[in-house]
């Protein structure tokens, strides 16, 4: 009698320890396209987003009843949604550029997000402006970087590059440092070896450049990924196009008469603290493509991404899933390459725990694409696998996509991402909030895969490097204006789908 009250006195506390309904799976409709770009929980239980709109729009001349031309926008914004998922504030992020018409062309593209230790955030992104000088069409290309504080006030922003129509610079990925500053990759055209090159930024707490350093060659290289790392220094990872062998020209065409882009590989650089190169590696085959990197505890790097392996007769080209570790000193701890007939891959990695990384991506087949959700054990092995979709909705396959993920209290796993249907509109923004085994409860739309055939990726190669010191990049005056701006319908994605057409 004692052990049953026990058990039942457990179960009860248990029961009210787990908030009823604390998992969920909503969709966010707008009208407009949305692509999340990252996410986190912060110290108040909420789920803070950031991302960019696409619009299509058409212009018309004055009187005219034919449209001159359809464009796009990229709008960047910013998002708090309650652990609950049903309250939202969403702000959106409108820069312009001092001295140019105030409807000129803005497109921006936010890409990286992380939390301060003062609880605010860092963000950092690229913008592109274009404005009309008579017949001239001039165009602006930069990347910015934007702290906010703990109650989303501005706290600074800066505006890197110059005013080249032909310069680009991106900054692509963000992270806080240990002494209270940033560090900051992407690439830069406005110097360096030519071309596109690796561009890291070291920023101190107010945003000002300490130093930079560009690294490349005479083709297209750039850092998608930033960590610090235990020692002080940095892991940088993108890719790089400027190593690669000559093409060799098609049987009986001149040299020089075929014009063709060398192939690109994987780009693994780790940094001292003042930025100088300790070790490099160049990774994969060509057009292996990283995605996300996440830092072991035994200071290694793991680097996922997706590579093309060669179609097997009858079987269409198809992208597999790319994982592998390098070890603190640059060598390789294990590699792995996880596919099937589909398309697979990979956009966000995490270390959940000493043991335990989760990776988010999408898995498509016959058209239909499903959210990938994936956890590795520290072996790189695949401990288990949910994808989570709809498949035919009203006569019409639902899309849905998977773009970042982060854990929350009670190590539930957090995943944001996209669908095309199961929303209030389409191409709506989907946020899961799952338990620690990937699951909602009574939810049909998520489901458990087997396990991939695991394939060996075979021996990475390893490239030469060219270093040096950036010149200073120049500051514009743009400026950020964020406004609160409604957010739409919300609809609970699991409920809904209780009246659609079942899998």
């Amino acid at each position: 009698m004692r052990k049953a009250f026990i058990v039942a006195s457990l179960l009860l506390f248990l029961v009210l320890a787990v908030p009823a309904g604390a998992q969920w799976a909503k969709a966010y409709g707008s009208g407009s396209e949305e692509a999340p770009m990252a996410v986190l929980f912060n110290s108040e239980g909420k789920l803070v987003l950031t991302g960019f709109t696409k619009s299509i729009f058409t212009t018309y001349s004055y009187g005219d009843v034919v449209p001159d031309e359809t464009e796009l926008e990229y709008r960047s914004w910013f998002m708090e949604i309650s652990g609950d998922g049903t309250a939202v504030e969403k702000y959106s992020l409108g820069s312009q550029k001092a001295g140019v018409p105030p409807d000129s062309r803005i497109l921006e593209w936010m890409r990286s997000l992380q939390p301060t230790v003062d609880g605010g955030y860092i963000l950092a992104g690229h913008m592109e402006t274009g404005w009309s000088e008579g017949s001239l069409i001039t165009d602006y290309k930069c990347a910015f970087l934007l702290k906010l504080s703990s109650d989303l006030q501005i706290e600074w922003q800066r505006f890197l590059g110059n005013d080249d129509r032909d310069s680009v610079e991106t900054v692509l990925s963000v992270e806080p440092t240990d002494d209270g500053g940033y560090i900051a990759v992407g690439s830069t055209s406005s110097f360096g070896m030519g071309g596109h090159d690796v561009w890291v930024l070291k920023l101190d707490s107010a945003g000002q450049v300490t130093w930079q350093r560009a690294f490349g060659g005479e083709g297209k290289d750039t850092a998608h990924l930033v960590r610090q790392t235990p020692d002080g220094g940095y892991m940088v990872v993108g890719y790089a196009s400027s190593f690669q062998p000559e093409p060799d020209s098609p049987e009986g065409e001149a040299a020089g008469e075929v014009e063709s882009l060398p192939a690109s590989r994987i780009w693994a650089l780790r940094l001292n603290p003042e930025g100088s190169p300790l070790w490099q590696q160049l990774c994969g085959r060509d057009n292996d493509k990283a995605t996300s990197m996440a830092l072991s505890s035994d200071g290694g790097a793991w680097i996922v991404g997706s590579t093309e392996p060669e179609p097997e007769e009858g079987q269409e080209p198809h992208c597999d899933i790319l994982l592998f570790k390098l070890s603190e000193e640059g060598s390789v701890v294990f590699q792995r390459i996880f596919g099937n007939a589909s398309n697979e891959c990979i956009t966000h990695l995490i270390q959940r725990s000493e043991k335990k990384f989760l990776a988010v991506g999408t898995q498509e087949l016959d058209g239909d694409q499903d959210l990938l959700l994936i956890q590795f054990a520290d072996t790189g092995h695949i401990d288990w696998m949910q994808v989570f979709g709809a498949g035919d909705v009203d006569g019409e396959i639902s899309q849905e996509r998977g773009a970042a993920v982060a854990i929350a209290e009670r190590d539930e796993i957090i995943v944001v991402g996209n669908t095309s249907r199961l929303g209030p509109q389409e191409n709506d923004l989907l946020v899961l909030r799952l338990n620690p085994e990937g699951r909602i409860p009574n939810c049909d739309l998520l489901r458990e895969l087997e396990r991939y055939p695991l394939k060996d990726q075979g021996t990475l190669p390893v490239a030469t490097m060219v270093d040096f010191t950036a010149s200073e990049v120049g500051d514009v005056e743009i400026t950020f204006h964020p406004s609160l701006s409604p957010m739409g319908i919300i609809r609970d994605v699991c409920t809904a789908k209780k009246n659609l057409l079942r899998r």
